[in-house]
């Protein structure tokens, strides 16, 4: 199936965004073009190199395996029939909460997302004590501030709210020892590192 150019994305006060009942997020992929840019070896799709004449992605995808496929090439098990990818990026979340006696505390960590790495710090409300925690989310990582709801007793779970450019409620699922909870505001600052890419084929290669 040869991919084409999304049509340009709808306005905010546009019919699919009232019924969608959320704001438009311009950077996100339900409201962006599919394809950032042109160049010599293919159209850059936001997180990867897809080549129109091969009609294939000539980029690994960056979640790697975690995308339950063995080709890092495929995009959803080249099933889009029943497979959708509606944010085509996850991330990690690697942080530790300390709270004192008092129930006030601070938060720390780094998001890890397409080979890149988003420091962040904060604080709030936290369970005296360290708590250190692993949490995955579905969602693309929203840089500035960000508020969010953490529970740990094993198993950790989070909630919040994201106030940047594309941001919106997310939550997170992962594990964390020992039991405690927090409500923490924290800033995601932008990636202080990236993985390096693999150069794409080019077009001469593939002929």
């Amino acid at each position: 199936m040869m991919i084409t150019a999304a049509p340009a994305p709808p306005a905010a006060g546009s019919a699919p965004c009232a019924a969608a009942r959320r704001r438009c997020r311009p950077h996100s992929h339900r409201g962006r073009p599919r394809f950032s840019g042109q160049t010599r070896v293919g159209r850059y799709s936001w997180a990867r190199y897809y080549h129109p004449q091969l009609q294939r992605f000539v980029s690994e995808d960056p979640i790697g395996f975690r995308g339950r496929d063995f080709n890092l090439f495929a995009y959803v098990r080249n099933n889009p029939l029943r497979f959708i990818d509606p944010l085509g990026l996850d991330y990690l979340d690697v942080h530790v909460s300390a709270g004192t006696p008092w129930f006030v505390g601070g938060t720390g960590g780094a998001m890890f997302q397409g080979g890149c790495v988003y420091p962040y710090v904060g604080g709030g409300l936290v369970t005296p004590g360290a708590s250190p925690a692993v949490t995955w989310s579905p969602s693309s990582v929203t840089t500035g501030w960000n508020v969010g709801l953490q529970v740990n007793f094993g198993p950790a779970f989070q909630v919040g709210y994201s106030f940047g450019e594309n941001g919106g409620f997310f939550w997170e699922v992962g594990g964390s020892m020992p039991p405690g909870a927090s409500l923490t505001a924290y800033y995601v600052f932008d990636r202080v590192y990236c993985k390096p890419k693999a150069p794409a084929v080019s077009s001469k290669s593939s002929q």
